[in-house]
């Protein structure tokens, strides 16, 4: 079992400030130029803090799963070896020593979060996202009323961003922030009332599809696996029956853009599948992406799906070993924590519609990677009781 003890009042500057950091990394004024450096900052403050203040902790890691870690790691070990076989690198070139750097960001930041970061280091990372994402709930309800606040304005004229510079990004950060607070801390309380709504309605003002979509149907599922048999075919009625209804109401005012259909996804998925069997083990390179995208006239920089972006960039092997963590590490919480495992099940759902990765650096990344870790550090209650009586002894 993990017994550590820390200076309480440092980690709770740590963790907040961090979280801060990764998200202005978004802010719409500051995404453009300085997006990639804020991010590297955040993530290397957080390294260098935990690293300093490793001296004030008594520590005994446990890696509960080595497979998983394992599996964890070999993500970046496969894009380094698809990156070095699918393409001729030119470190003169910017795009391509920025991307060797950017992998071997990743895997010092992989190690890091696998040999620091405790079980209690990462509910402490989400409620504090949590914490920072009420006000920017509040800040995006103040902008879709007001038409601005502060610094920040509408990115677009009917959609809230909050201060980020996509509604989509917000939207699937806004749906992490209402899952959790059903989850975790959701009481009879008037306050808890209030947040409620003040989250629901800041996501619906997202307009964004897929996070309501990845919202509704993670919460089903979480009621649909706590229930008896009877329950969970009324469930499934309610859902089906409720979900109808939701359709054609928010198709008939078209708040959420029906009317645009798969808005160019369908597309691209056509063109993912013509081009993938020409290079299927190991990928175009992620530099190559964002240049046959629009090269054929896709107008985007990605598939805006964060496995056929990684399959498209690494190859199916690089694919496959991300759909077995993903799958090893919903199971295991499901075990342990089925509150977890529904939200990163979600998690996961929404970035196959917005694209961000397992161990990247970015906020809605971090938030998908947290779960993975904490699947990684947790052992059985076996080993628990086992450890409890030695330590007794």
């Amino acid at each position: 079992m993990n017994t550590y003890y820390y200076n309480s009042t440092i980690y709770k500057f740590v963790f907040p400030f961090f979280v801060l950091f990764n998200l202005l990394a978004y802010e719409q004024n500051l995404f453009t130029g300085f997006s990639n450096l804020i991010m590297l900052m955040s993530v290397s403050f957080l390294i260098f803090c935990l690293v300093i203040l490793k001296n004030n902790i008594k520590t005994k890691s446990v890696i509960g799963n080595k497979v998983l870690a394992f599996l964890l790691l070999s993500i970046v070990l496969s894009e380094w070896i698809s990156t070095l076989s699918s393409q001729v690198l030119d470190i003169s070139q910017y795009s391509d020593w920025h991307l060797l750097l950017k992998l071997l960001l990743i895997n010092i930041w992989l190690v890091f979060m696998l040999l620091y970061l405790e079980l209690s280091d990462i509910k402490e990372l989400l409620e504090s996202y949590y914490k920072i994402g009420i006000l920017l709930a509040i800040i995006n309800l103040l902008i879709m009323y007001n038409g601005s606040f502060l610094f920040w304005n509408k990115i677009y004229i009917v959609r809230g961003a909050s201060i980020f510079y996509d509604p989509n990004f917000f939207g699937a950060f806004n749906m992490f922030l209402l899952l959790y607070y059903i989850l975790f801390k959701l009481n009879k309380s008037t306050k808890s009332f209030l947040v409620t709504g003040i989250l629901i309605l800041s996501l619906i003002l997202t307009f964004s599809k897929a996070s309501v979509a990845a919202f509704v149907i993670s919460l089903f599922f979480y009621f649909f696996l706590k229930t008896t048999l009877l329950k969970k075919i009324l469930a499934i009625v309610i859902f089906m029956v409720t979900s109808i209804l939701v359709y054609f109401i928010f198709t008939k005012l078209d708040f959420f853009r029906f009317s645009m259909g798969f808005n160019n996804r369908d597309n691209m998925a056509s063109f993912f599948l013509d081009k993938i069997s020409e290079s299927p083990l190991f990928g175009y390179g992620a530099n190559d992406l964002k240049v046959h995208l629009l090269n054929n006239d896709l107008l985007n920089r990605s598939f805006h799906n964060y496995l056929l972006d990684t399959i498209f960039a690494y190859g199916f092997i690089t694919g496959a070993i991300i759909v077995l963590v993903i799958t090893c590490t919903f199971f295991i919480l499901k075990k342990y924590d089925l509150k977890l495992a529904i939200l990163f099940f979600a998690l996961v759902l929404n970035a196959n519609f917005i694209s961000y990765s397992i161990g990247g650096f970015g906020a809605m990344s971090i938030l998908l990677t947290l779960p993975v870790i904490y699947a990684i550090k947790i052992i059985s209650l076996k080993d628990q009781i086992v450890i409890f009586i030695k330590e007794k002894k």
